[in-house]
């Protein structure tokens, strides 16, 4: 044993050792608070079913899944003390040791807590007990413990405050005891026989142990209990026993416990350049992440153990979201386990919003089913794999295209100038302190070469410049000697000065005078100063550019004969636009381009070669015989009235167009030939159409094929099925058909069975259809449906092309055709 442990030391280490035996210490419980082992029946903590027998109650619940309804109160009413009395009252389906007051708030106490065990950890507390084993921890103790031997879980339901509290069967495992397994394996070597829920009954499981445990002079009561039981910890402690080769191979758990260095981020990991070193094509983050959730992203990725944390709000389960797609993306497996349920809530339903729900098992869900894991499982299994398109990959290139934009933005932004060592974003900060100070625009001329040194030398003159401008008590802007640059006022300036004023003052005065006079004479009044000067020149071009009137409006004495002309000219401009507008409304503008000259000049020849023609000879007959030509026109004409009057009359009792020219006319007695002859033909008012005509010869195959389609599947169907099979509301079935059944877990689903031999009824010559058999039936019946539905729809058109030859799926479509053909001679050519 010695030598044993000390290899297990060397192998592991004897720190590991000694925290993983100190782990199992913490996790095993074999106290007296322990109700696994010493079970108390407390006031509000269980229920003790009396009735029926452990066997008839585990065949409702466990065998037939049936739920079990507690006795109940249908009718209560509070008396004078405030009590509440319970009159009428329903035995349900067991008996129990409380009142019916007690009962109601034991069962909502234990409701209560399984419900918060479920929703903050996930897991189920609600246990129906079988057998409760009585033993001793020494044979000379006179304490007697209490155990629950077979654990079956349930869950308990109600529906309103009326109803009565119900118990079914909850999806977890049966299990016998473990805590009490383990201790009686520790501690007295009895091993607890192995239970079977589908062929063992509490009754034969609890006579075989009766037989393990009856030497001790310990006993199994067959009692039936509901309570709260929680055994995490003994799986716990299993699992340290079953995976302390695993464990110590674990560097993070090694590192924990001291056996090895602690953990370090390798260093090309830190201050790692994510926009620089990875591109936007392999990078699979699902939401949004900043910089330090990207450092974790990428320690992930790298295998590198690490502790997230942040207090609420700072985006870990964000984080955590995109550590399982990126891991999706390695083609890893992921299993995120936590303490509370509502945080695996949270980064599912993050995944679920991205479309990665497909891929996730929701093991954390107590509303989780098997069925609904082997389904999503199959699901998974059958994805199909979808290539990214080529627009996704354009738009992370235009990404990266814009990330480096944005870098190379911000690089700019702060980088250093080679003069001033100071960043463009140093100076707006700067400029923004000196926001209400007023802008003055000078140029500097090479502003990029000036050098801190040469900076500090300008703010020094312009610190001078100031403090002279200061002393100064005219305004400067007002001062003449403004933007000269004398730097130095020697004698021969002053007599340059001196000699230029001399000679500038009687100019001075002319210019006043010239000024003066001009203003007075436009009647204006300016400064007499250069600005004025300035101004009175800018009016003087004005007046210089305006148009000249002509002398004569100036010097005639009369000047209603020009003003009588204006008018007439302007009568005619008018209706010149008028004119224009009407025919721009008439014709295109290309009409305003015809040389109307030229074509009068043409019809005025014409014109002229009429005469000369009717001057000949003929005009003489003509001429003799005018009388004898305006009868005979008469009476064509009169003619021409009765044939379009018959004509009218006709095409009204046939319901289409009357005729307007003696060309139609001839059509439509082509017509009427066709409808006397012997060939009797049954036209529709849209056969006179020749453009229908068309349209319905080029269609009328398109619905030959489409009800003969509907007739040919109409005979498939019948020669397996019975007619009723037309009556039965098949779409929901082939759309379950069509989704839901598709992998090979539907036989083990209750519905399909079902729908299988829904449609094996209808089957004429009885038999069992396969799945493939059963689809192929379904898709026949839809496209079958499909293409009545659709003749259905248009039958009141088939009815307006084809008339009385239309008679459903029944038409004789070669005899219309034929028709149609005849018909179609006598119709003139577009």
């Amino acid at each position: 044993m010695g030598e044993y442990y000390t290899e297990r030391f060397c192998i592991m280490g004897y720190k590991l050792h000694s925290r993983i035996e100190h782990w199992k210490k913490q996790l095993l419980d074999f106290g007296k608070r322990n109700r696994l082992i010493n079970f108390l029946e407390g006031k509000r903590s269980n229920i003790t079913i009396t009735t029926p027998s452990s066997d008839v109650l585990w065949k409702l619940v466990v065998i037939n899944e049936r739920e079990i309804v507690f006795p109940y109160a249908q009718k209560v009413r509070v008396d004078d003390e405030g009590e509440e009395v319970y009159e009428t009252i329903i035995n349900g389906d067991v008996g129990v040791n409380k009142s019916i007051g007690d009962l109601q708030k034991t069962l909502k106490s234990l409701r209560y807590k399984a419900n918060t065990s479920i929703e903050e950890l996930g897991i189920n507390t609600l246990y129906l007990t079988f057998g409760m084993l009585k033993w001793k921890e020494r044979d000379d103790s006179s304490q007697v413990f209490s155990s629950p031997v077979v654990l079956v879980p349930v869950r308990l339901l109600i529906e309103s405050i009326a109803s009565p509290y119900r118990i079914v069967l909850h999806d977890d495992e049966i299990v016998i005891n473990p805590t009490l397994s383990h201790k009686l394996d520790n501690d007295f070597g009895i091993i607890m026989p192995e239970f079977d829920p589908t062929h063992d009954s509490p009754a034969e499981y609890i006579e075989k142990l009766q037989c393990k445990v009856e030497n001790k002079g310990w006993n199994v009561e067959r009692s039936i209990h509901l309570t709260n039981l929680s055994f995490l910890k003994i799986n716990m402690y299993k699992d340290l026993e079953k995976n302390e080769e695993k464990i110590n191979a674990n560097p993070v758990i090694a590192a924990l416990v001291g056996e090895q260095a602690p953990i370090q981020v390798p260093e090309e990991l830190n201050n790692f350049d994510h926009d620089k070193q990875i591109h936007p094509i392999d990078i699979f983050q699902v939401v949004d992440a900043d910089s330090s959730q990207q450092d974790a992203v990428l320690l992930s990725k790298k295998g590198v153990s690490f502790v997230l944390q942040g207090p609420p709000g700072t985006g870990k389960s964000q984080t955590i979201t995109n550590i399982i797609a990126e891991a999706f993306a390695d083609g890893k497996k992921i299993l995120f386990v936590s303490e509370k349920m509502a945080a695996l809530q949270v980064v599912y339903n993050r995944l679920a919003n991205v479309g990665l729900a497909d891929f996730c098992f929701t093991l954390h869900s107590h509303k989780a089913k098997k069925k609904d894991i082997l389904r999503d499982l199959a699901n998974s299994i059958n994805f199909d794999r979808t290539r990214v398109r080529d627009e996704a990959l354009a738009q992370l290139d235009l990404l990266e295209r814009k990330r480096n934009l944005l870098n190379e933005y911000q690089e700019e932004l702060h980088t250093l100038t080679s003069g001033l060592n100071i960043s463009i974003y140093s100076v707006n900060g700067r400029l923004a302190k000196l926001e209400n100070v007023p802008d003055i625009v000078f140029p500097i001329s090479n502003a990029d070469s000036v050098t801190s040194k040469l900076l500090s030398e300008r703010v020094c003159l312009l610190d001078e410049l100031s403090k002279t401008i200061g002393k100064r008590s005219e305004d400067y802007a007002d001062n003449v000697w403004r933007d000269s640059s004398v730097k130095f006022v020697s004698n021969a300036l002053r007599h340059e000065i001196d000699s230029n004023i001399a000679t500038a003052i009687p100019l001075m005065k002319e210019l006043a005078e010239r000024h003066s006079s001009i203003c007075s004479q436009l009647g204006i009044q300016l400064e007499p100063s250069l600005v004025g000067v300035d101004d009175l020149i800018s009016i003087l071009s004005i007046v210089a550019k305006s148009p000249f009137i002509p002398v004569e409006w100036i010097t005639i004495h009369n000047i209603d004969s020009l003003i009588e002309n204006a008018c007439k000219y302007k009568e005619q401009v008018e209706q010149n636009l008028k004119i224009t507008s009407e025919l721009s409304n008439k014709y295109r503008k290309q009409y305003f381009d015809i040389d109307a000259v030229k074509y009068k000049d043409r019809l005025s020849s014409l014109m002229r070669q009429l005469q000369v023609r009717l001057n000949d000879n003929d005009s003489n007959w003509i001429s003799q015989n005018i009388n004898k030509i305006d009868e005979e026109i008469k009476s064509i004409n009169n003619g021409n009235e009765s044939l379009f009057e018959e004509a009218v009359l006709i095409a009204s009792k046939l319901g289409i167009s009357a005729p307007n020219t003696i060309e139609q006319i001839a059509i439509f007695a082509q017509i009427i030939r066709a409808l006397t002859d012997i060939h009797k033909i049954c036209p529709t008012q849209k056969w006179f159409n020749s453009d229908e005509l068309v349209r319905i010869k080029s269609e009328i195959k398109i619905h030959q094929s489409l009800h003969n389609a509907v007739l040919e599947s109409n005979k498939s169907v019948l020669s397996c099925f019975d007619k009723e099979i037309f009556d039965w509301d098949f779409y929901p079935v082939l759309q379950r058909f069509r989704s839901e059944y598709k992998s090979f877990f539907r036989v083990f689903n209750s519905q399909y069975r079902k729908d299988l031999k829904q449609l094996n009824v209808f089957l004429s010559n009885g038999g069992n259809l396969s799945y493939n058999d059963a689809l192929a039936a379904l898709n026949t019946l839809k496209i079958l449906s499909d293409d009545q539905a659709t003749i259905i729809a248009n039958s009141q058109y088939y009815k307006e092309d084809y008339g009385n030859y239309y008679v459903g799926i029944n038409t004789q479509w070669d005899v219309l055709h034929n028709e149609i053909q005849y018909f179609g001679k006598f119709l003139p050519k577009n």
